[in-house]
């Protein structure tokens, strides 16, 4: 889909579950996509899409036309693309009344659109997975969110939280409402017609702090500092031997050409 049938269906989407959605007119300084209202409460989107990179496809299909086959490998973490994507929703959103809540709307759209959207939502939370060594109660590897750099933490003064959204292989739309848990507007966005409506597609990390399924580095240390983020961690939760895992997506493709039958 294209940037306007994205932005058309998502203002169907909304409309259909009682919001008002309406295009924000373009102005000298950058604006954001969406008004959306609904029951006295405002939100402004901003859409941001992300397709595969044209020069990896281009050389998948040079390996395609010779008979080959492609290995294509990725984080399922943070990456730096998506962190520039958001920032620079975060430019034109900073440009609208605080007063309404501002967020990201990510859509998905390459080959493997939801290792898109595990990386969009990955980038705004920090997320690296971490385990235990060495201990009784190891139970596995736990995702623990802002051990990375965060989008949503840098950019905590303008970015309420974010919709991310995928059409799966079924063709089902799948979204969710992220948090930002640093945001001033965290309680009252939590109260809204938007955060209900999401139900359980809506992520709240406090919430999963709270029921022990993840890990929350919600101290003063640099990123670049894992040793002393490690030693927080340990602290804050009475674990020990604590180590992180970058998890990467692997798949080898080929194209295969059918002729029917004469």
């Amino acid at each position: 889909m294209n940037d306007e049938r994205i932005k058309a269906f998502i203002r169907e989407s909304l409309g259909e579950r009682g919001y008002i959605a309406t295009d924000i007119p373009q102005q000298e300084t950058q604006t954001a996509d969406l008004l959306v209202t609904a029951e006295s409460q405002a939100y402004i989107f901003e859409i941001k899409s992300k397709l595969d990179d044209p020069i990896k496809v281009s050389k998948e299909r040079a390996i395609f036309e010779q008979g080959g086959m492609a290995e294509r490998h990725e984080t399922t973490g943070r990456t730096n693309v998506i962190s520039k994507v958001t920032r620079k929703a975060a430019d034109q959103l900073r440009n609208h009344d605080s007063s309404a809540f501002r967020l990201l709307w990510f859509h998905g759209q390459g080959s493997d659109a939801k290792l898109q959207a595990d990386q969009c939502v990955a980038t705004l939370y920090g997320i690296s997975d971490i385990g235990e060594r060495d201990t009784v109660q190891n139970t596995g590897m736990k995702p623990c969110y802002y051990f990375d750099f965060s989008e949503f933490f840098e950019l905590r003064d303008v970015l309420d939280g974010a919709v991310v959204g995928f059409q799966g292989r079924d063709g089902v739309y799948y979204t969710g409402l992220y948090i930002n848990n640093f945001s001033k507007n965290k309680a009252e966005l939590l109260k809204s017609k938007l955060a209900k409506d999401f139900g359980s597609g809506l992520c709240n990390p406090d919430q999963l702090e709270q029921n022990g399924d993840i890990y929350i580095a919600d101290c003063d240390v640099s990123r670049n500092n894992k040793l002393a983020i490690f030693d927080y961690l340990q602290t804050k939760y009475n674990v020990g031997g604590l180590f992180n895992l970058t998890v990467e997506s692997h798949e080898f493709i080929t194209q295969i050409s059918f002729k029917p039958k004469p």
